[in-house]
């Protein structure tokens, strides 16, 4: 198959070979021929921290899932998902992923399989079965048998989601719910801290949150919201009042740890 940039991965049945334990081999697109046997490479996907799975190159069925990849559809056992097509998915996820994404993500199954080579989705924005929003860097890259036959398609997902501006995700939302009331109630479930409140914040208070988070002052705050210091200071006040019985402190160290 010549040298082509990208990585392939041999299943070899009984292989005695063990696992990779650096996720940058299968992010790096100068390998080729890695061979990796079949339990090995169930053992890999299952301990990737994003989502990762496996599916049957002539069928698109699913062979094989991690926790994380169940969690976006709220499956909770890989028995759920394996022998489905991403199709069968799109009956119940097509209200958060949105029209055609199925489609796309079977076209690019389809480039691996003809061209035996590795594809990368940068920055890939989706909706989980929650209503909330994941950023990803997706790989796909073909699992070739003995006979060089591409037999798989090995999927991961690498997770940009907690390293997003907040700024940008809270655009994401609004974007995706026409209804602001809903924007921010799905913003507030992807920022965790509706526990914290007796009523929902208003989007200037979640946005002052979002900047106290990052320690910045009221005066950098009014300037960044474009509103006097005195409407900020109103602002932190109506939070305090909304707060149950945690701090604003609480909620920033608990923003700032998540």
């Amino acid at each position: 198959m010549g040298n082509r940039r990208c990585l392939f991965i041999v299943m070899k049945e009984n292989s005695k070979e063990t696992q990779p334990n650096n996720i940058s081999l299968l992010q790096d697109c100068e390998q080729t021929n890695f061979k990796i046997g079949e339990d090995a490479l169930f053992d890999f996907v299952s301990a990737m921290p994003g989502p990762a799975h496996l599916k049957e190159i002539k069928t698109g069925r699913y062979i094989f899932s991690n926790q994380s990849n169940l969690e976006v559809y709220s499956l909770n056992q890989v028995s759920e998902i394996i022998g489905a097509t991403v199709q069968d998915l799109d009956v119940f996820m097509s209200p958060y992923w949105g029209k055609g994404f199925a489609d796309h993500i079977d076209f690019l199954d389809f480039q691996v399989r003809e061209k035996q080579e590795t594809v990368v989705v940068q920055q890939k924005v989706f909706l989980d079965k929650c209503g909330l929003i994941h950023i990803q860097n997706m790989t796909k890259t073909p699992v070739l048998s003995n006979n060089n036959k591409v037999a798989a398609i090995l999927t991961l997902s690498f997770d940009l989601t907690s390293k997003a501006d907040p700024l940008r995700i809270l655009e994401y939302y609004k974007s995706i719910y026409p209804k602001k009331s809903d924007a921010l109630h799905y913003f507030s479930n992807h920022l965790n801290i509706k526990k914290f409140f007796n009523e929902p914040l208003t989007e200037k208070e979640l946005l002052c949150m979002v900047y106290m988070k990052q320690n910045t002052s009221y005066k950098s705050i009014a300037a960044s919201l474009g509103l006097g210091i005195k409407t900020v200071e109103t602002h932190i006040s109506n939070i305090i009042g909304k707060s149950k019985k945690h701090s604003v402190v609480e909620v920033l160290t608990f923003l700032r740890n998540g």
